[in-house]
C-alpha cells in the first residue's frame, strides 16, 4: 500500500517528495469534452496537481447523489478523476460539505440551509453525505494506487452570527453562547466579576461582537466572544474532520480566514493533519499603505505553527463583483504577491482559480483549455522560480524576531498604526514571529509588539525567552496586566515617571546615535541599569524670533529615556519612543545584528535564504515607481555571481553588493552563487 506523509514541509508519497503547489479546477463548471485539454495546460505550465471542489447540491437530485454522469455528464467526477489519473496529475479533493465557491446555498442542499454547523439535524444529513462521497473516492486515494492524496474538511468553518444569532444566543435568546459561558464561569457571580455586570442570569448575557470600545469590560466581553467563535468553530471542525478519518486513511485538512477572530488557526492545525489560509490581496496591494506588510506577517505567522506553511487559497483571478472593487489583475500583481509569499515563508499554496469560470475572471488558462497570453507565461515562470527554490528547504537568514500572542493577532495583522511593525518594513529588517503561547521561532533578538495586556502564560514564556539569552526590546508597550485585565507585571519592566510631549531628540544606545521625533517619549528619573539617554534638538513649539534665547535654553537638555537590564542570560531594553525605522536599526547595530541583505534604496523589501550551499535573494517593490535597487550582502559569505530567475533584467554584481532594477509593484528572485 502506498503511503502518504507529511514531512520537512512537503508532502511524501511513498519515498517521493511532492511540494504542495497546486490550481483550483472546477470540473463540473467545464463542459465534460474540454476536461482533457484543460488538464494537459495545467501540467503544461508545470503544476503537478489540481485541486476541486465537489458540490454536495450539485450531485444531489432529489434526495439521491449521482458521481457517475447518469444525470448529467457535468456531474461525472469519477470520469473526471480518471482522465487526471490518465494525465499523470495528483488531486486535492474539497467535497464540503459546505464549499462556498460562488455556488448556490454554498453548496449544501435547501433542506440544510435553516441549520447552523454545529445543529444535529445539519450533523445528521451531513454525516451520510460524508460517508457517501468517501465510497465514491476511496477506490482514488494514493494510498489505493490513485490519484486523490488529500481531503479539505468543509470550507472556511465560520459561526455565521448574522444568519443563525438567534438560536446561537446572539439576539436576547438562550443558545450556544450562554451554555460557552456557562462552561467558562460557572457562576454568574464569575461572570458578572469578570463583565463588571449585574446579570440575574446566563440567559441575560449578551454579546459585545465589536472592539470599539476602549473600556476594559468592553474587552473582555469582546474577547469572550471571539473565545466563542474558536469555540464554535473548533467544535465543528473536530467533528468534521473525524467524520471524515472514520472512512480515508489520506490527510485531511482544514482551511481558514487570514485573520484570527473566526477560526483558532492553532486548533484548526491539532484537529487536521495539515492547516492554511487563504488569502486575497487588492490589486497591487491597493488596499491600504499597510497590506503589503499585513499579508506577509499573516504568512509569518503561520510559518510558526503549521507543518506546511500552506495558502489554502491563493488570489488567481476574482469573483464578479469583487472585481469592481479590485479592477483588473495585472500580470506583475500576481510575481509581486507569490514571491511576497516566499519571502514570508510560505512553502506551498493552491491558486484559486487556474482556471477560468463561471463567476470568475483573470485565470490564466480559460475554460476550453487555451492559454491566456498574458497571463500564463508569468504563471509558468513563477513555478520555475518556486521549483528553483524548493521553499520548503530554504533557511530564512535574520537574527530578529517579532512577539506574537493570538488574543491580540488581529492587532498585529491589521493595526494600520503598528508603529513597531512599519518601522521593521520600511527599514527593510526581515523577522519571524516568535510565537508567546508555543514559543516558536526563536531569534537572538525580540521585539515587544503586543499591548499592556499579556496572558500570564505569555509573560512566563517571555521571561524564560530573556533568562535564557535572548534580548527583549520594548518601546512604549510593555506588559503589566494579564489576560483579565489585573495588573500583573512579571518581568518587572519599570513604569515611566513622566511622559512628556513630543520633541525632536538625538538618541544614545550605546555607541549609536539617532534622531527621533515622532511622539511622545518617557522619562525616568531613575532606572535599574544602564540609562539610555536623549539630549533634545530643539523643542518643537517655538515659532517666533523672540523666543530665540527660550529655545537655546532648552536645547541640549538631557534625559533617560529608558534602559538596559542584564536579566541571568539574555537582557531587556527599554527605549521610550515611538518606533521609526532609524531608530531600528541603530539599535540593531548596537546589538551587532547580522545585516544579511539590506537594501540601500528605499521601498525595497529584500530577504536573504540559504538552502543546501545555495543562496536565493528575493526583492520586492511595493511602490508606484521602478527602483534601481542596491542591495548589501553580507560581508561574510563570498558570493562571486548573481542570476535574476525571473530573467527580466541583467544583475550588476560586485563584492556583495547587487543593483538590479525591480519595476513598480513587481518582485523578482536573485540566485547567487559561491
Amino acid at each position: 500500500m502506498n503511503t502518504i506523509k507529511i514531512e520537512n514541509r512537503k508532502l511524501v508519497l511513498g519515498k517521493k517528495e511532492l511540494s504542495l503547489l497546486s490550481g483550483e479546477v472546477h470540473y463540473w463548471r467545464l463542459d465534460p469534452d474540454s476536461w482533457g485539454d484543460v488538464l494537459d495546460t495545467v501540467k503544461e505550465m508545470g503544476l503537478e496537481i489540481v485541486s476541486t471542489y465537489i458540490p454536495w447540491q450539485f450531485h444531489e437530485q432529489e434526495k439521491k447523489l449521482d458521481f457517475t454522469g447518469s444525470s448529467s455528464p457535468r456531474r461525472d467526477l469519477v470520469r473526471f478523476i480518471k482522465i487526471l489519473e490518465e494525465k499523470g496529475l495528483y488531486l486535492i479533493v474539497r467535497p464540503g460539505p459546505f464549499i462556498f465557491s460562488e455556488w448556490a446555498n454554498k453548496g449544501v442542499p435547501d433542506d440544510l440551509l435553516p441549520f447552523h454547523k454545529n445543529h444535529e439535524m445539519f450533523k445528521k444529513r451531513s454525516k451520510e453525505y460524508i460517508h457517501r462521497i468517501s465510497q465514491v473516492l476511496e477506490p482514488y486515494f494514493y494510498t489505493r494506487g490513485g490519484p486523490v492524496i488529500m481531503i479539505q474538511a468543509d470550507n472556511e468553518i465560520d459561526i455565521w452570527s448574522k444568519l443563525y444569532e438567534k438560536d446561537l444566543g446572539l439576539l436576547n435568546s438562550q443558545g450556544i453562547f450562554q451554555d460557552f459561558l456557562k462552561e467558562k464561569y460557572k457562576t454568574i457571580k464569575g461572570l458578572n466579576r469578570a463583565w463588571k455586570t449585574e446579570l440575574k442570569d446566563f440567559s441575560k448575557a449578551n454579546p459585545v461582537t465589536s472592539d470599539i470600545i476602549d473600556d476594559i469590560s468592553y474587552k473582555q466581553r469582546f474577547l469572550d466572544f471571539m473565545h466563542f467563535r474558536h469555540f464554535y468553530t473548533s467544535r465543528y471542525a473536530n467533528w468534521v474532520v473525524s467524520e471524515y478519518k472514520t472512512h480515508v486513511d489520506i490527510p485531511v485538512y482544514l482551511n481558514a480566514y487570514p485573520w484570527l477572530d473566526t477560526q483558532n488557526w492553532n486548533d484548526f492545525q491539532d484537529i487536521a493533519d495539515l492547516f492554511g489560509i487563504d488569502i486575497y490581496p487588492a490589486k497591487e496591494f491597493s488596499g491600504s499603505v499597510f497590506q503589503h506588510r499585513s499579508m506577509m506577517d499573516k504568512v509569518r505567522f503561520l510559518k510558526t505553527f503549521a507543518k506546511i506553511p500552506f495558502i489554502a487559497e491563493f488570489e488567481s483571478g476574482l469573483w464578479h463583483g469583487i472585481h469592481y472593487k479590485f479592477g483588473l489583475l495585472p500580470p506583475h500583481h500576481y510575481r509581486l504577491i507569490c514571491f511576497s509569499a516566499l519571502a514570508a515563508g510560505a512553502a506551498g499554496w493552491n491558486w484559486y482559480m487556474i482556471v477560468g469560470r463561471d463567476n470568475w475572471y483573470m485565470a490564466p488558462i480559460n475554460e476550453w483549455g487555451k492559454k491566456k497570453n498574458e497571463l500564463w507565461p508569468v504563471f509558468k515562470n513563477i513555478i520555475e522560480v518556486f521549483k528553483a527554490m524548493d521553499p520548503a528547504g530554504c533557511t530564512k537568514l535574520t537574527d530578529v524576531s517579532v512577539s506574537f500572542d493570538y488574543l491580540q493577532g488581529t492587532d498585529a495583522f491589521h493595526r494600520p498604526d503598528n508603529p513597531l511593525l512599519h518601522s521593521l518594513y520600511e527599514s527593510d529588517t526581515d523577522y519571524e514571529f516568535f510565537d508567546l503561547e508555543k514559543k516558536k521561532i526563536r531569534k537572538s533578538i525580540l521585539f515587544y509588539s503586543n499591548q499592556q495586556f499579556l496572558s500570564r502564560r505569555s509573560q512566563r514564556h517571555l521571561l524564560e525567552y530573556i533568562e535564557q539569552g535572548g534580548c527583549a526590546v520594548f518601546f512604549q508597550e510593555f506588559p503589566h496586566k494579564d489576560e483579565t485585565f489585573q495588573d500583573y507585571n512579571l518581568l518587572g519592566i519599570e513604569k515611566p515617571h513622566r511622559i512628556l510631549e513630543p520633541h525632536e531628540m538625538e538618541i544614545q544606545i550605546g555607541n549609536q546615535k539617532c534622531h527621533s521625533n515622532t511622539g511622545p517619549h518617557f522619562a525616568y528619573d531613575r532606572v535599574p541599569g544602564e540609562p539610555v539617554k536623549a539630549r533634545l534638538v530643539t523643542p518643537g513649539d517655538m515659532y517666533f524670533e523672540e523666543d530665540a534665547l527660550l529655545e537655546s535654553e532648552a536645547t541640549g537638555r538631557e534625559y533617560t529615556i529608558g534602559y538596559i537590564q542584564e536579566r541571568s542570560k539574555g537582557k531587556i531594553m527599554v527605549i521610550g519612543v515611538v518606533p521609526t525605522g532609524t531608530v531600528v536599526k541603530s539599535l540593531l547595530k548596537y546589538l551587532k545584528a547580522k545585516s544579511y541583505s539590506y537594501s540601500e534604496t528605499p521601498g525595497i523589501v529584500s530577504t536573504l535564504f540559504r538552502s543546501k550551499g545555495r543562496y536565493f535573494l528575493i526583492l520586492l517593490n511595493n511602490s508606484e515607481e521602478p527602483k534601481q535597487a542596491v542591495i548589501i550582502l553580507d560581508q561574510k559569505i563570498r558570493f562571486k555571481k548573481a542570476f535574476d530567475l525571473v530573467k527580466q533584467a541583467a544583475v550588476d554584481f560586485q563584492k556583495n553588493r547587487l543593483n538590479v532594477l525591480v519595476d513598480r509593484k513587481d518582485g523578482t528572485v536573485i540566485q547567487l552563487g559561491l
